[in-house]
C-alpha cells in the first residue's frame, strides 16, 4: 500500500509486445498480491493518443517496472516510456525477463532484479521492492547532462537523448540474502502482521532450500499461504472478468492461468482458462468480422462471425460491432429451444449473454450474438417466471412458481443458494445494487427481502389486496417499488418494508413499474394498455404513452433514460420518447402476446420474450 494514500501502490509495466506472454503473468501475480497494475496492450500508431495515454499512466502510478530483454532494450516503445519516468522522477525497478547482454545507460545505477534465471526468486524480490517502496530513494542518483522535454514525444519512433540511446554491459546481479536472514526477515514480519511481506520472504528461503529449519520455514509458509489464498483468488477472479468485459484476451488467459496454479482442482477456473485461450487464439477472427462490419459486408461478415464461433464458442462480443449498422427496428436473431412460454429476459451486465426463463422449470443463458445455448439452470418445479443477473454478473437469480426463489453460478449454472418463505406463485425477482440482498413479489400479496447470499428473509412488504407482479430496486438501493393488481404503484423502505407511499391512476391492474436510471422517475404499465411516467419523489404525473392495444406486461428504461421500451399483449414491443410519450419505434414479428423486455448496457438492443416461445433481439 502507498503510504501516503493508503490505496495499492500503483505499477506501471514497460514492455515489448514480444515479451507478452511474460508480462500477463507478471501482471497477474502483482495484482494477486495486492498492487495496481497498467499495462499499454493497444500500442496504438504513435501519435497524440499514444503519448496523453501513457503520459497519463505514468503520470499516476508510483513505480515503473520494466521487462527487459533484447525486444525490449530496442523498443522504441519502452525508450520513451522510461526517459517520461525518469523525468518525472519515478522510481524504476528493471526486470530481467530474457537473458540480455546490455542496458540503457539510464539503468545501469539501478539494482535490477533477475526473473529469468529463477522466476520465483526474481518475482518475490520484486514483490518485496514494492512493498518496501516507501522505504526507497525516489529516483536513481542519475544525473542526465542534455536538456529534456517533459512530454513524450508523438512518434515512439524519435530518437530521445544518450542515457537511453547509449547501451552499457548488463551489471553483475545483487548477491542473494542468506536463507537464514530472509527467515529472520519473514518471521519479524509475520509477527508485526505484514503478511505480504512474510509471504514474498519466506517464499525464497522454501525455494533456496526446501527443508530449511528441519521444515519450520515450510510449514510457517503453507499456513500463510492458505491464510492469504481467499484474497488472491478474489484479485484474480476480478482482474480474469475484467480482462472478459474488454476482451483482453492475453490478460485473462495470464490471470486465470495465475488463479488455477494456486486452485488446481478448480474446474469453472480451469474451463474458463480454455474458452479464455480459445478466444485468443481466435481473436484474429474477431477484428477481420471487425473490418467487415465497417465496410457493411454483411454476407462476408456473418461467414466470419460464424468461423469465429467455430474455433471459440464463448467469444462473445466485446466490441459491440455485431450488425452494428442495421437500422432501427431490425430483428437481429432469436433464441429458440422448445419452450412455449418465455416469461422474463434479462442482460449479462456485460451484454455478451442473455437470459431467459420459461415455462420449462429452468433458467437459460445464451450467447446474446450468436443465440448458441449456454446452460441452463434446472432444478425448479414448476414454470421459472422472473430471472435477473447480479450486478457483477457472477451469479442468476430466478423466480418460480414453486414459491421459490434461487441463486446460481453465472458460469455454469451451479446452484448456490435457496429463498423460502412465499406460500403462493413468485412473479419477479430483483437484485439490489450492491449484489447483497434481492427482492420478490409473489401471488400471496408480499414483495419480500432476502440474502443473496444465504436466502435468510431480511423483510415483508405486506398491504397489498391482491397478488403483487413487480418489484424492483431503486438505484440508490433505499427504495423498492411494487406493482399490483390492485392498481396500485407503491415504494417501501428496502431495510425494514416500511410502506412510504402509494401511486393511483392506473384504472386496473398494474403489471410492471420500473425506476429510471438516475432515480427521479417510476414508469408503469398495465391493464388498462397506458404507460405513466411519475416523479419519484413527488408523486406527480409526467406522462402517459396512449399508443397500445393490448395490456402492457412488461416495460424497461434505456441506459441513458431518454427512451422507455414496452411489450404488450397486443404481441408487439414499442419504444417512446421517455420525456414526451411520442412513440418512436414499433417492433412487430411475435406471434402471440410479448410478456418481458430488457434493453442491453450499450442500449443498441433490446431483448423480448413471447408467449411463441421465443426471446428476440432487436436493433434500436
Amino acid at each position: 500500500m502507498s503510504a501516503a494514500t493508503n490505496r495499492p501502490t500503483s505499477v506501471f509495466i514497460s514492455y515489448s509486445r514480444v515479451d507478452s506472454a511474460a508480462i500477463d503473468h507478471l501482471q497477474a501475480e502483482l495484482i494477486s498480491y495486492g498492487f495496481a497494475t497498467w499495462v499499454d496492450r493497444q500500442h496504438l500508431e504513435g501519435g497524440d493518443v499514444w503519448a496523453a495515454g501513457i503520459e497519463r499512466a505514468i503520470q499516476g502510478c508510483d513505480v515503473v517496472v520494466v521487462g527487459l530483454s533484447p525486444d525490449a532494450v530496442a523498443s522504441p516503445w519502452v525508450t520513451n516510456e522510461l526517459f517520461y519516468a525518469h523525468n518525472l522522477k519515478k522510481q524504476i525497478i528493471p526486470v530481467v525477463i530474457r537473458p540480455v547482454e546490455s542496458i540503457p545507460l539510464l539503468l545501469s545505477a539501478m539494482q535490477f532484479i533477475d526473473m529469468q534465471a529463477d522466476e520465483s526468486q526474481g518475482l518475490q524480490q520484486l514483490r518485496l521492492r514494492l512493498l518496501r517502496l516507501d522505504e526507497q530513494t525516489n529516483v536513481a542518483d542519475f544525473d542526465l547532462t542534455a536538456p529534456v522535454s517533459h512530454h513524450l514525444p508523438p512518434n515512439p519512433e524519435e530518437e530521445t537523448s544518450d542515457p537511453m540511446a547509449e547501451l552499457v554491459e548488463l551489471p553483475e546481479p545483487t548477491p542473494a540474502i542468506d536463507s537464514n536472514e530472509l527467515f529472520i526477515q519473514g518471521i519479524s514480519a509475520l509477527a508485526h502482521k505484514n503478511l505480504d511481506q512474510a509471504e514474498a520472504l519466506l517464499l525464497q528461503v522454501v525455494d533456496q532450500d526446501k527443508n530449511f529449519g528441519n521444515g519450520i520455514a515450510a510449514r510457517k509458509l503453507g499456513e500463510l499461504q492458505r491464510q492469504l489464498l481467499p484474497h488472491q483468488l478474489e484479485r484474480l477472479h476480478f482482474q480474469a472478468h475484467q480482462a472478459e468485459l474488454q476482451g483482453a484476451w492475453d490478460e485473462a488467459v495470464g490471470a486465470w492461468s495465475a488463479y488455477v496454479e494456486r486452485a488446481p482442482d478448480d474446474t469453472e477456473a480451469q474451463a474458463a482458462l480454455t474458452r479464455n485461450q480459445q478466444n485468443r487464439d481466435a481473436a484474429w477472427l474477431y477484428v477481420n468480422a471487425h473490418i467487415l462490419a465497417q465496410q457493411q459486408d454483411w454476407p462476408a461478415f456473418c461467414e466470419m462471425w460464424e468461423l469465429l464461433r467455430e474455433q471459440a464458442p464463448g467469444y462473445g462480443d466485446p466490441g459491440s460491432i455485431y450488425h452494428p449498422s442495421v437500422e432501427p427496428g431490425t430483428l437481429l436473431g432469436a433464441c429458440c429451444d422448445g419452450a412455449n412460454y418465455v416469461w422474463s429476459v434479462a442482460w449479462s451486465p456485460d451484454g455478451r449473454r442473455l437470459a431467459t426463463a420459461s415455462d420449462e422449470s429452468a433458467a437459460k443463458v445464451w450467447d446474446a450474438a450468436s443465440g448458441r445455448l449456454l446452460f441452463a439452470c434446472k432444478s425448479h418445479e414448476c414454470d421459472v417466471h422472473g430471472v435477473a443477473w447480479s450486478p457483477d454478473g457472477q451469479r442468476l437469480a430466478t423466480a418460480s412458481e414453486d414459491k421459490t426463489a434461487k441463486v446460481w453460478s453465472a458460469s455454469n449454472g451451479a446452484f448456490l443458494a435457496i429463498c423460502q418463505g412465499h406460500t403462493a406463485n413468485i412473479h419477479s425477482i430483483s437484485w439490489s445494487p450492491d449484489g447483497q440482498r434481492l427482492a420478490t413479489s409473489s401471488e400471496d400479496e408480499t414483495a419480500r427481502v432476502w440474502d443473496a447470499n444465504t436466502g435468510e428473509l431480511l423483510c415483508t412488504c405486506s398491504g397489498y389486496s391482491g397478488a403483487i407482479r413487480d418489484a424492483v430496486w431503486s438505484p440508490n438501493g433505499q427504495y423498492i417499488a411494487t406493482a399490483g393488481m390492485d392498481g396500485a404503484v407503491r415504494i417501501w423502505d428496502a431495510d425494514n418494508g416500511t410502506l412510504l407511499v402509494t401511486y393511483r391512476d392506473h384504472t386496473g391492474a398494474v403489471y410492471c413499474v420500473e425506476w429510471s436510471p438516475d432515480g427521479s422517475c417510476l414508469a408503469s404499465g398495465g391493464l388498462d394498455q397506458i404507460v405513466r411516467v411519475w416523479d419519484a419523489t413527488t408523486g406527480s404525473l409526467h406522462v402517459r404513452f396512449l399508443d397500445h392495444i393490448g395490456t402492457v406486461y412488461g416495460l424497461a428504461w434505456s441506459p441513458d433514460g431518454q427512451r422507455i421500451a414496452t411489450v404488450s399483449d397486443d404481441k408487439t414491443a414499442r419504444i417512446w420518447d421517455a420525456r414526451t410519450g411520442t412513440p418512436l419505434i414499433t417492433l412487430e414479428g411475435h406471434a402471440f402476446f410479448v410478456w418481458s423486455v430488457a434493453w442491453s448496457p450499450d442500449g443498441l438492443r433490446l431483448a423480448t420474450g413471447s408467449g411463441d416461445g421465443s426471446a428476440r433481439v432487436w436493433r434500436v
